[in-house]
């Protein structure tokens, strides 16, 4: 029995020293030109996306000092009151161009030295080797940056004073040109960069097969570094997400409080519907989707992923809508379906066979599904 509690008290001895620990981080913040007297950080676990905090810190002439425990590397962004700009119909207009974005590690300091003008903030961030790549990166791009948003308020002011049609087209041109310009900016960087770790960092947001063919050029360094692994994790998941492959098992809550495990629903077709209360063609498309499911319920299960969305706009849409079939929500932190799943655009829809095979996967509101659907029900 002394035998036994003394493995029991070194099995527990040894899971709570390979936990990671919880450690302090600080951030020395100095902002020249501020009117602001408050700002909002947001820290963001690498990763993880959905379990994003928020501190709210009051500045004393510009200045301010953070201390937050964390266990891991962290993306942080300030935001500033400041960074609001006031419309001529007294509407809010925000400019990105004003954020301050670094990152952090437990058991470090980081120090943000900034000047704000009216559509920019240049600044530089000490403390690691990302901070230092990254606010170099930025300033390399931070005038077309701050163009872009001073060309997409002008075009907002010109709807607000009611400008001629003319006019108005005109300068959504410009700022056409000026984003796709900013577009571009990060893969043009990574292209130059494949040996510096703020590469895969860039080409977390950029389409799949971009991802997949840039991340064989990065060097075995940088694949090895935070965000080399980040994206050497999606592109996993990616692979085991393609037509032909096992579909990812995944467990959700439903709209109505119930528990969907894909794994004890494959008795027949499952289509996982991936949407958005603000993606226009896909409330285009409810209507159709409607009929199909009102026809074909006994032969399939339509489970709507809510993508992107606030729960209250989501559970909003599926009550004006009357949308009748299972609806989860993709907000569980560790399980990001859109990324298990390879989602690059709204709508998509994935077919899954009752074997557990993904027999389809179709981008956009076209009858491809429909049709398709049609022909595999009817066999």
């Amino acid at each position: 029995m002394i035998k036994i509690n003394i493995l029991i008290t070194a099995i527990l001895l040894l899971l709570v020293s390979c936990e990671k620990q919880t450690e302090q981080a600080t951030i020395l913040v100095d902002i020249k030109n501020n009117k602001s007297a408050a700002a909002k950080v947001r820290l963001t676990p690498l990763g993880k996306k959905f379990s994003f905090s928020y501190k709210t810190v009051t500045l004393q002439n510009g200045m301010f000092t953070l201390d937050t425990l964390i266990k891991e590397p962290h993306e942080v962004s300030i935001q500033l009151d400041e960074m609001l700009k006031t419309l001529p119909d007294g509407g809010l207009f925000a400019v990105p161009s004003k954020i301050i974005k670094f990152f952090i590690y437990p058991n470090s300091t980081v120090k943000i030295s900034a000047v704000m003008s009216d559509y920019k903030v240049e600044y530089t961030a000490s403390g690691n080797i990302l901070n230092e790549q990254y606010t170099g990166y930025r300033s390399t791009i931070l005038d077309d940056y701050a163009s872009r948003y001073e060309l997409s308020y002008k075009v907002k002011s010109l709807y607000a004073t009611k400008a001629q049609d003319s006019v108005i087209k005109i300068a959504e041109a410009k700022e056409r040109v000026a984003y796709r310009k900013m577009k571009k900016a990060p893969l043009d960087f990574v292209k130059n960069n494949y040996n510096l770790e703020l590469s895969p960092f860039l080409l977390i947001n950029e389409p799949k097969n971009v991802i997949i063919a840039q991340y064989n050029n990065l060097s075995q360094q940088v694949k090895a570094s935070d965000y080399g692994v980040l994206l050497k994790t999606k592109i996993d998941f990616w692979a085991k997400a393609s037509v032909n492959a096992v579909a990812p098992n995944f467990v959700y809550e439903t709209y109505k409080g119930n528990t969907f495990r894909l794994s004890e629903n494959l008795q027949k077709y499952v289509v996982l519907d991936f949407w958005g209360s603000w993606c226009v063609p896909c409330m285009s498309e409810m209507p159709k989707l409607k009929t199909f499911y009102k026809n074909n319920k006994d032969k399939i299960e339509l489970i709507g992923v809510g993508s992107r969305d606030i729960k209250e706009r989501w559970s909003a849409a599926i009550q004006d809508n009357d949308l009748t079939w299972t609806h989860i929500l993709n907000n569980k932190n560790g399980d990001d379906l859109v990324e298990k799943y390879a989602v690059n655009a709204f709508p998509t829809k994935i077919v899954i066979s009752p074997k557990g095979i993904i027999e389809g996967v179709f981008v956009g509101a076209k009858d491809d599904f429909f049709i398709t659907m049609r022909t595999l029900l009817s066999e």
